[in-house]
């Protein structure tokens, strides 16, 4: 996590270098299925069966810590939307990545209705990181994964793009327990926890789901 990478190439193979389920949080995934569960209606269910792209913005500083803070944070994100809405349609993750590695910050200057043409998307999927760490927030010595974001989305199709349709301010922290031990995990072990967790409640926002009493 401390090195910066500087290769463009390193985001074509970080799928099959960093997968999102790493054997650190699987702890923490069984415990969760043997809670009782209450059923929760989706936030915003337009998503299925439109063409979305998921767009992640990470500031500078984040990006000298993890380099691939964006591709991880859209895969989380991902993963977790296809396997809860059966007609997902997602724009490549890894164009969208390489069109902000070639534009630089070109790319934030964009509106929300220009990022949709340039992906052929309906809904911009946008997500805003504001914390993106290993280390806990009250002692830097703690190590804890901290995903928190705002995540919107925008329907490109219609006039009014830039006012998001659906707005929240999502966080998630592994292990969220504090109990689960990783001293021997390494810090893409444990960000991958945290990843995977903000993933999960991202998608469960556009989806009917369970959740624990």
């Amino acid at each position: 996590m401390r090195r910066r990478y500087t290769a463009p190439l390193f985001l074509i193979c970080l799928a099959a270098l960093l997968p999102i389920h790493s054997a650190c949080q699987n702890a923490y995934f069984l415990a969760m299925l043997n809670e009782p569960k209450k059923k929760i209606a989706p936030e915003f269910d337009k998503l299925g069966g439109k063409p979305v792209a998921i767009v992640v913005w990470a500031d500078q500083a984040t990006l000298d810590e993890d380099y691939a803070a964006r591709y991880r944070t859209a895969d989380a994100v991902r993963y977790h939307l296809t396997q809860k809405i059966k007609d997902a349609k997602l724009v490549d993750i890894r164009e969208i990545t390489r069109f902000q590695e070639s534009s630089g910050n070109d790319w934030e200057g964009m509106t929300n209705a220009e990022l949709g043409k340039e992906f052929k998307a309906d809904f911009v999927l946008r997500v805003d990181l504001l914390e993106y760490t290993v280390r806990a927030r009250d002692s830097r010595e703690v190590r804890k994964g901290r995903v928190r974001a705002t995540v919107s989305v925008y329907d490109v199709t219609k006039p009014g793009a830039d006012h998001p349709v659906y707005g929240k301010e999502i966080s998630a922290v592994y292990p969220p327990d504090g109990k689960t031990d990783v001293m021997n995990a390494s810090d893409s072990s444990i960000l991958n926890g945290a990843l995977a967790i903000f993933g999960e409640k991202v998608a469960q926002k556009f989806v009917e789901h369970e959740e624990s009493y």
